[in-house]
């Protein structure tokens, strides 16, 4: 898939294309429903600069003032992209798991168990449904073609920021919003956890679903 020069508009027509296929989804997610909105979200630079966007047109920099009060190193960090994490699998090599010191906390932009940037959210929150109360179960249960399709729409966000990062919601958030100048340890400490982007090398799609998915993947071709 060649990279397109207008990402930000390419990735949202992605977020209505996954939004739609979500729609058709059982689920029992629902307003005020804020069980998995935590601070262990990934994603990348292009998703965070739509946010960044979205913040500084509805004056919501206060959310950053949030965000900056937690220190980077109170923060969670990926090991691998998905992007890596299926050329690893494809290599049979080992996959580094992000370390799991801390308890996650919840999201520091959640507001009255509502998100304020809802519209905008990346796609690792986008993604976490369940078809089952969360705070009834204490844990998400989502099919598995609804975390294929998923992993599909992760991996080709990545591939369209081909020469941004990844990582932590709020590292790419401080890098993206403040400078060396400003904040000179949260942005070099943000910016050595961020990892570089990779293109898609190989979908992460099981044989059983490709067939499902490859009408998605078509219409996310059609789109750039």
């Amino acid at each position: 898939m060649p990279i397109p020069k207008n990402k930000k508009e390419l990735l949202k027509k992605m977020y209505i294309l996954f939004d739609q296929q979500a729609s058709s989804w059982d689920i029992a997610c629902h307003r005020y429903c804020s069980d998995c909105c935590t601070d262990r979200i990934w994603m990348t630079t292009l998703e965070g600069s739509l946010i960044k966007d979205y913040i500084q047109s509805n004056n919501m920099q206060y959310l950053l003032k949030k965000m900056n009060a937690i220190s980077v190193k109170d923060r969670h960090h990926p090991k691998t992209t998905m992007n890596l994490e299926a050329i690893l699998s494809v290599q049979d090599k080992p996959i580094p798991v992000p370390e799991n010191k801390i308890i996650s906390n919840i999201c520091p932009f959640l507001t009255d168990n509502e998100c304020p940037i809802y519209s905008v959210r990346p796609m690792a929150c986008r993604s976490m449904v369940s078809s089952l109360s969360c705070h009834e179960k204490g844990f998400a249960e989502m099919s598995h073609i609804s975390m294929s399709i998923s992993t599909v729409f992760s991996q080709y966000i990545e591939h369209i920021d081909n020469n941004g990062f990844y990582g932590n919601f709020m590292n790419v958030l401080t890098l993206l919003t403040t400078s060396k100048e400003i904040m000179p340890i949260q942005y070099v400490m943000a910016q050595e956890l961020l990892l570089n982007n990779q293109v898609i090398k190989y979908l992460m799609v099981p044989p059983e679903h490709r067939l499902m998915i490859q009408p998605i993947i078509e219409k996310i071709h059609a789109m750039a």
